[in-house]
């Protein structure tokens, strides 16, 4: 009697948000009408998501730093938050868990009245997983099956840590008044033992400053940090994952009466994303037949994910880039930035591409002004455990920056500090289904000789035949699978 039976899995599906822009638009007050803006940086981050079906609604913020001159001539430093919400329309259901990511794509500005008027364009993407129950063919009467193992990731926990991160840095000028400061974090290396979350890596903090002399000067400072925050719910034996990204900084004087004022402390705040997966070993059906009865089989894909690790990598680029003229000196560097474009992996390898962008600040005529710069990077990740469909996701953030004045160019060089994820994304067929076709019609003899073909197993073999591996083994104790050539299978039937 054919008679299927079936079991339910339960795989966790990966979601992709395909990326979807949104316009912000912010008022930036000045105490002093604002003349000229220099620079603006843009720093946004999704704060919550309802998820419904088929869309999400996010809430978020940004954080936007401006330099600009006033009708005095003076520089200032100004800095607001902003608010966006934005409905978000892919593959979503209320049972996933999805994490946003947002950063700025364009940003314009305008002033009217003395008031400066900023939009960016920013670009939000997401990504995640939901948990979908898969029907699977476990045997049955009259049914012969061929088992595999697979090794099932399932996400089990993910936590949102908010994180500061202080240091007491200096500068050899004496600091008169901050005017904007641009911190970048990258992660080294990270661990989880004893409900404590232990990351290190480099931290980058660029700081525009007023000198006593009222000269406007800039300083890009690099330095290790290594940071521990509480976790709960983490198993040290799960593979994890980690993100962090930046969200806001702070600047504090270290102001001693009658001392010049060259240090001061940072504190960076940051948000970190810990995921925490489990493998399991599990055997599905990866093919069936059945003894008296022909047969059709429904095939599912499934697929699982698993953190196969951190790589840290470090990069410089330098390119030329024209001024408007002559120039009678170089001020500063800001609103620097870096965005990964292309990823293209090769096996042990992965080729990433981006550009790293910023303001260039200058002095002409005795006028503070300003030009955009972008220039390109690569950098090339070695390691065996790359291949073609590992899927990377990187974190760039520059270093440092420094130039070198050429009559009407200036040669920039950015130095980054790359952070990228690896995935081991595994595929596996197995059989959903299996229908009855048929009924075999068994006309051979007491004795019959069949050909098998060179590649074909024993499972190959009695598939082909409608037939037990083991009853064509007893009969034909040395044929080795894969057969290595063509090969004669001798046969018994029961008359």
């Amino acid at each position: 009697m054919f008679q299927p039976s079936y079991d339910n899995i339960f795989v966790d599906k990966r979601i992709a948000v395909t990326p979807q822009n949104t316009l912000l638009e912010s008022r930036i007050n000045s105490k002093e009408e604002i003349k000229k803006i220099l620079s603006v940086s843009v720093n946004p981050e999704i704060l919550s998501s309802e998820l419904l079906a088929g869309e999400a609604l996010l809430t978020g913020r940004a954080v936007i730093r401006l330099l600009a001159v006033t009708e005095s001539g003076d520089v200032v430093g100004l800095t607001a938050n902003s608010d966006f919400t934005e409905k978000v329309k892919g593959d979503i259901t209320p049972a996933a868990k999805v994490f946003w990511d947002v950063v700025p794509l364009e940003t314009n500005y305008e002033i009217t009245n003395g008031v400066a008027k900023v939009s960016a364009l920013l670009e939000i993407s997401g990504e995640g997983v939901i948990s979908e129950e898969t029907q699977i063919l476990t045997g049955g009467e009259d049914i012969l099956t061929l088992g595999k193992d697979i090794e099932f990731s399932r996400m089990v926990i993910c936590d949102r840590i908010p994180t500061v991160i202080e240091n007491e840095l200096e500068v050899k000028q004496n600091i008169s008044r901050i005017l904007l400061a641009e911190s970048f974090l990258t992660v080294k290396d990270f661990s989880v033992t004893d409900n404590i979350l232990t990351f290190s890596g480099k931290a980058t903090v660029n700081v525009i400053f007023i000198s006593d002399e009222n000269q406007i000067l800039f300083k890009i400072l690099s330095f290790d940090y290594t940071q521990e925050a509480p976790v709960n719910g983490f198993n040290e034996a799960t593979a994890l994952s980690l993100r962090l990204r930046t969200k806001n900084t702070k600047i504090h004087m270290d102001v001693v009466e009658d001392l010049p004022t060259t240090s001061f402390t940072v504190e960076i705040e940051a948000m970190a994303l810990l995921c925490g997966y489990e493998a399991e070993m599990k055997t599905v059906t990866a093919d069936a037949y059945s003894m008296t009865h022909e047969t059709s089989v429904l095939t599912k894909q499934i697929k699982s994910a698993t953190p196969i690790g951190l790589f840290f990598g470090e990069t410089e680029t330098t390119a030329n880039v024209p001024m408007e003229g002559m120039i009678d000196k170089f001020i500063a560097v800001s609103g620097i930035g870096a965005n990964v474009i292309k990823i293209v992996n090769g096996e042990g390898f992965a080729e990433i591409e981006g550009v790293v962008s910023g303001d260039i600040l200058y002095e002409k005529e005795e006028l503070t002004d300003s030009t955009r710069f972008a220039i390109p990077f690569t950098y090339t990740l070695k390691d065996e455990i790359i291949s073609t469909d590992t899927p990377l996701t990187v974190s760039v953030n520059v270093a440092d920056v420094s130039y070198r004045l050429d009559r009407q160019d200036a040669d920039i060089t950015a130095k980054l500090n790359l952070s990228i994820e690896g995935r081991r994304e595994n595929a596996y067929t197995a059989i959903s289904a299996i229908e009855q076709g048929e009924e075999l019609n068994r006309a051979e003899g007491a004795i019959e000789v069949v050909l098998a073909h060179k590649g074909d197993t024993i499972w190959d073999v009695a598939k082909w035949l409608h037939m037990k591996q083991e009853d064509i083994l007893a009969v034909n104790p040395d044929l080795a699978a894969p057969l290595e050539a063509d090969a004669k299978i001798v046969l018994y039937h029961k008359l």
